[in-house]
């Protein structure tokens, strides 16, 4: 997902945001930080990461860099959370579910701010922080997980639906349910991360379809995720809309937001979502993981 070369990337963006009045410039790399130090095993790292990104925002009621900021907080308190139940450390289990029930409390009351309107992407962060912060409490909720599979669904996201699935069926295994039944969110998981070549996701998909005694997806035909991938326009199977083709293939040209912007009409500020949006679909870290997923699938505008 994120290598140390991402990580390197990151950080000179938070060093460069420093001269910027708009906290969105930062505070995704913050959260992209924290995720890299999490897959990297590094929970420690990732958790001041966040506290870092959540000073850096203060009182901005912005709830969609809250939730995504929170979010980020809760996977790593789940990740300490889990770590502390292996070593039965109730103390350092019981601080990881303290700080995911704050996590989870601040994303809740952003969103809830008035005035506020809850767009699809910050429903989908905050069903997935609810579903985080089940695995800090106990072993994670089954149904909520569920959920927000399907949220992402609705916003044409694989990666993180993909994931939400893995966490699906790991939370039916861990509630004692039926491997038939776990075996299908974490089989259309393990397709998702193969197509996607997310290989750190596929790891975990599979090392947990091994630790279950659950088949591994066919690569013939047959499941709903085998049946979505259709013959089509490059950059079909990653969800991505026909406007985050042409700006996905710009980006790896090399271009920047303001020459994105120049060149498709739209704003700065825009391309820089559209780009935002982009990085999230591929779960890809920065500009140049996702060029080379243009080279992939041989996407060139």
């Amino acid at each position: 997902m994120v290598t140390w070369k991402a990580r390197a990337d990151l950080t000179w963006i938070l060093e460069r945001s420093k001269t910027s009045l708009d906290p969105r410039d930062s505070v995704r790399a913050y959260a992209w930080l924290a995720a890299e130090a999490t897959w990297a095993g590094r929970p420690g790292d990732a958790r001041v990461t966040v506290a870092a990104g959540l000073a850096l925002l203060g009182e901005v009621d912005q709830a969609d860099l809250v939730a995504e900021l929170c979010l980020a907080g809760l996977a790593v308190e789940a990740a300490l959370a889990e770590r502390a139940a292996a070593r039965r450390d109730e103390k350092e289990r019981a601080q990881a579910s303290r700080i995911a029930a704050s996590l989870l409390e601040r994303a809740r009351a952003a969103a809830g701010a008035d005035g506020v309107v809850v767009t699809a992407a910050v429903r989908a962060m905050l069903l997935t922080a609810e579903a985080e912060w089940t695995r800090a409490a106990a072993h994670g909720d089954p149904g909520r997980w569920a959920a927000a599979a399907g949220a992402w669904d609705d916003l044409g996201c694989p990666w993180p639906a993909a994931y939400a699935r893995w966490r699906h069926a790991e939370a039916l295994l861990h509630c004692g349910a039926p491997r038939a039944e776990a075996a299908v969110p974490l089989r259309q998981a393990q397709a998702t991360a193969r197509r996607l070549g997310a290989q750190p996701l596929l790891a975990e998909v599979e090392l947990l379809a091994r630790r279950a005694r659950i088949a591994p997806e066919p690569t013939a035909t047959g499941g709903s995720e085998t049946a979505a991938v259709q013959p089509g326009a490059p950059g079909d199977e990653l969800g991505l809309t026909p406007r985050e083709r042409e700006v996905l293939a710009l980006v790896a040209q090399g271009r920047t937001n303001r020459q994105i912007g120049e060149t498709l009409f739209i704003s700065e500020k825009t391309a820089s979502v559209h780009v935002s949006n982009i990085l999230a679909k591929l779960g890809v870290a920065n500009r140049a993981e996702a060029a080379d997923t243009v080279h992939r699938i041989g996407l060139t505008g």
